[in-house]
């Protein structure tokens, strides 16, 4: 028993000095359940971002703008004039956008149908559901209350009696809801929506991990120190595992749409020299990220480690597999400033809309800017450490 408790006690002491073993098996589950919390939680719940623009101007539109901005599950961002609403259509900038015509309210008190006009971004049809669900619920609850006043003060007047209330509910809904998805987003569905997302997972595992594993891989087999040795300057050897990582993610990719395109059959617009751009320039920025883990690990394993783990961590935040709008308004703001999140966003662009990427300039200058910067520093710092070997 007492050697059992030496090993023990060796062991322990090794894990505790092991900072990388520490963070896996201690720091690192809490961080995962800190985060499934902060995403599934009351605090994440799902939030729609709705633009309204009433061209009524009355007590009853402005009812239901305040209905809305009641609810904790919508952000409502005023619009003032058809041009901004027009503008923001084209950027899809929201999740949905609401046009409370003029004559709305004149036609609820003159006992007439009003209708309001509904957008929807389709984009990913999950979201596009769930805002369709809660723009419904919204009227749904004018509706009743609007009935309600109405039922109440003909009781009151005795102009009807609570046995023909049940037949007046038959009537048609006070407000109809006209519902037409964004211009150009009819036919996108959950296929689409993932197909493009799988493109941007070869970012993660393709470009970073391997990125990361080709360099911490030859150092822990010491065949970097025999590299090092030949005139091969470490400028070369950075750029051929540059290279190596980008050619895995086009054959990844190539791959993705030889099995997706027959199998799912979706309908995308497949602008070949426009989306190469995109998945090369994301690709750069995961190989980057890489080069900058292996340039500053001290071990392999950490290398490997942190990089697969980043890279799950990632899925959540660049909108691979679900709606970023299920995230915390924090969490949100930051998946803005992911790389790979914005190289997603054109290739959405480009395969689902069928737009150029002319129209992602500001996409792709931060994408550049990005590459330009992080992959200058982990060059750095992994060629001085490659120079001490």
């Amino acid at each position: 028993m007492r050697r059992i408790l030496t090993i023990a006690k060796y062991d322990t002491k090794i894990m505790l000095k092991v900072k990388e073993a520490l963070f896996w098996n201690m720091a690192f589950p809490i961080i995962l359940m800190l985060l499934f919390a902060a995403i599934f939680s009351g605090g994440g719940s799902i939030t729609i971002d709705i633009g309204i623009l009433d061209q009524d101007n009355t007590e009853l539109s402005q009812a239901i703008v305040d209905i809305f901005n009641s609810t904790n599950v919508t952000k409502v961002v005023i619009l003032d004039s058809n041009e901004t609403l027009y503008n923001m259509l084209k950027k899809r900038d929201l999740n949905a956008y609401i046009i409370i015509p003029e004559g709305f309210g004149a036609n609820i008190t003159s006992g007439r149908q009003a209708t309001i006009d509904v957008y929807i971004d389709n984009t990913d049809p999950n979201t596009a559901d769930i805002t369709r669900g809660i723009i419904q619920g919204v009227i749904d609850r004018f509706n009743e209350m609007s009935r309600e006043i109405i039922e109440g003060f003909l009781l009151r007047t005795g102009r009807v009696n609570q046995s023909m209330i049940g037949f007046m509910r038959t009537y048609a809904e006070t407000i109809n809801l006209d519902i037409e998805p964004v211009v150009g987003t009819e036919n996108i569905q959950y296929k689409e929506f993932l197909l493009t997302g799988i493109i941007a997972y070869g970012f993660l595992f393709s470009s970073m991990v391997s990125a990361t594993a080709s360099i911490v891989n030859e150092k822990k087999a010491g065949t970097i120190k025999r590299l090092i040795l030949t005139p091969v300057r470490p400028i070369e050897i950075l750029l051929g595992k540059t290279f190596g990582a980008l050619l895995l993610t086009l054959i990844y990719t190539a791959l993705v749409f030889a099995v997706g395109l027959p199998t799912l059959q979706p309908k995308i617009y497949l602008n070949i020299p426009d989306l190469l751009i995109v998945v090369v320039l994301g690709s750069l920025c995961g190989i980057s990220i890489g080069l900058i883990i292996s340039a500053l690990s001290k071990t392999p394993e950490g290398a490997s480690g942190f990089a697969i783990v980043l890279g799950i961590f990632l899925q959540w935040f660049i909108g691979i597999w679900f709606p970023l709008e299920l995230l915390p308004d924090y969490l949100r703001i930051l998946t803005d400033y992911i790389p790979m999140k914005r190289a997603l966003d054109v290739i959405r662009g480009i395969l689902l809309y069928g737009e150029s990427i002319a129209l992602y300039l500001n996409e792709i200058m931060y994408l550049s800017i990005f590459i330009i910067i992080v992959y200058a520093v982990g060059a750095a710092i992994l060629s001085k450490s490659l120079s001490t070997i």
